[in-house]
């Protein structure tokens, strides 16, 4: 778990780089709160080496992250 924000005395970072090929998801840790997640890539993006996954895909390789999985992860994709 990486926490962003302002209070790096509090561990918290302003920023962070994920490397290429991890499975990543977000949220914001007050429901009071927001937050404004953004994703740059370099070099080169292409949509063909994308995949979004859904809670069953996740869950088959990675059961014992079923609580997160079911917090951040679709259950069904949504229509684009």
């Amino acid at each position: 778990v990486i926490k962003l924000g302002r209070d790096v005395a509090a561990g918290e970072v302003l920023q962070f780089r994920v490397p290429a090929g991890t499975i990543f998801g977000s949220e914001v840790a007050d429901p009071a709160s927001f937050g404004l997640v953004s994703c740059a890539v370099a070099p080169g993006f292409d949509y063909h080496d994308f995949e979004l996954l859904t809670q069953a895909n996740l869950l088959a390789k990675y059961p014992d992250q079923k609580a997160v999985i079911k917090r951040l992860a679709y259950e069904k994709l949504p229509d684009f």
